[in-house]
């Protein structure tokens, strides 16, 4: 069961411990209207209810909130997202005859660097960062994704020349697009929402063995393939720099073994002992 779904009640949790189900709980994302829109309150209460029940496996996605669990419960698991190692490494050649590769070309036809993001487009992305970049002149930045309110529409970042949003991209078209990239990046806006987050897309770009560029928060800063800043001019510059990394070898190495440590295999693999050790206590 996943905290992100507002499906289950609190009695139908009841009822299906009453069954015999062992239950595991996974702490996605904290909650808040910006993620998750209106919250019901039957939602909190049962959050509430599952982190004081220490006969509930729960897992964490993020330090923060792994912090907030520790004050109900010691048996909790700290399991950040990861990445489908196959479906991200399966494109390595794109087709650069498709429609997509066709209207990039012509749209970024001064053949900048590509700076590329993919993921919610949302009000906690710091829309000012991607206007100064793209205000450089230096960059073609392309963004991929879904709206989740009004927030890119409302920034005027569109009205660049040198920014192309693609819109939402088929998962598994996605990995194709994505090897248009130079430079990955995560510019999501530092706040307490931010350091709660682990933001899936920063496993996908390791995968995809790209130079990553992210604002500070408190779960990128623990890979060393993140090139990290906490200012808008030090992220311009951490582009700068991230370009030169692109083909040193000692650099893909460290992405690629750091996509191989966060594959969903070993969190799998993980999550698996944390129960059976668990379990063996009960």
């Amino acid at each position: 069961m996943q905290s992100t779904d507002f499906t289950f009640s609190i009695e139908d949790v009841n009822r299906f411990k009453e069954m015999g189900f062992s239950i595991l709980y996974e702490y996605i994302d904290p909650f808040h209207e910006n993620i998750s829109g209106d919250i019901p309150e039957k939602i909190y209460e049962r959050h509430k209810r599952i982190l004081q029940d220490e006969g509930i496996f729960v897992c964490c996605t993020a330090d923060a909130l792994k912090k907030e669990v520790s004050i109900n419960r010691a048996n909790v698991l700290l399991s950040p997202n990861g990445v489908n190692l196959e479906h991200w490494k399966s494109s390595d050649k794109p087709n650069k005859n498709s429609a997509f590769y066709k209207e990039l070309k012509g749209r970024n036809s001064h053949n900048l660097p590509v700076i590329g993001y993919h993921g919610a487009l949302a009000k906690w992305i710091d829309y000012d960062l991607l206007k100064k970049i793209s205000k450089t002149g230096d960059y073609f930045l392309l963004i991929i994704g879904q709206q989740y309110d009004d927030s890119l529409k409302k920034s005027g970042l569109l009205s660049s020349q040198n920014v192309f949003y693609a819109g939402p991209v088929d998962y598994d078209f996605l990995p194709q697009a994505a090897q248009a990239y130079d430079i990955s990046i995560i510019p999501f806006e530092q706040s307490e929402l931010s350091n709660c987050v682990s933001p899936i897309k920063l496993f996908e770009y390791m995968a995809l063995g790209k130079p990553i560029v992210s604002t500070e928060t408190s779960e990128v800063l623990k890979y060393r393939s993140c090139l990290v800043s906490q200012t808008h001019d030090g992220f311009i510059k951490k582009l700068e720099y991230a370009l030169q990394l692109k083909n040193e070898l000692w650099y893909r190495k460290i992405l690629n073994e750091e996509a191989r440590c966060n594959s969903w295999n070993a969190r799998a693999k993980q999550l698996l002992a944390f129960l059976k050790e668990e379990q063996f206590k009960v």
